[in-house]
């Protein structure tokens, strides 16, 4: 998956970026998710930004467990920025906004993530897993 899929569907991309992070290339699966996400493909494909949100905090705890905070910090706004974009770009969608909680609350901010599984509770009231994560 060296080539970028160009104008493919959201499951194209997300397959490429899958083989990129089987291969083990960060960077790479980095470079599909972020031009898929990009105006011209497929912003609105809520999957990808999961997915660009997990590679970030996985990149996240690579370099605290190697003791570079500065790049802990760095991959740690850039998880929290991949989760906010996408809930700007998929509000209705609400995995997204339970997993950019349960990464609030990881890394011990629980007021945050009261307060984010608050707000998805009163933009979605009708869906019964955000009324579940928000009483644990």
């Amino acid at each position: 998956a060296r080539e970028a899929p160009g104008g493919g569907s959201g499951r194209v991309w997300m397959k490429s970026a899958l083989v990129e992070r089987e291969l083990g290339s960060p960077e790479e699966e980095r470079r599909l998710l972020t031009e898929a996400l990009g105006p011209s493909h497929q912003p609105g494909f809520y999957k990808l930004w999961l997915m660009l949100a997990q590679l970030e905090e996985r990149e996240m705890v690579a370099a605290a467990r190697h003791g570079d905070e500065e790049l802990r910090k760095e991959r740690e706004r850039a998880a929290r920025q991949a989760y906010e974009r996408g809930v700007r770009k998929c509000p209705e969608e609400a995995s997204l906004r339970q997993q950019a909680a349960a990464f609030e609350e990881r890394l011990g901010h629980v007021s945050r993530a009261r307060a984010m599984l608050e707000q998805a509770r009163f933009k979605l009231p009708g869906d019964p897993a955000l009324w579940l994560a928000a009483r644990r």
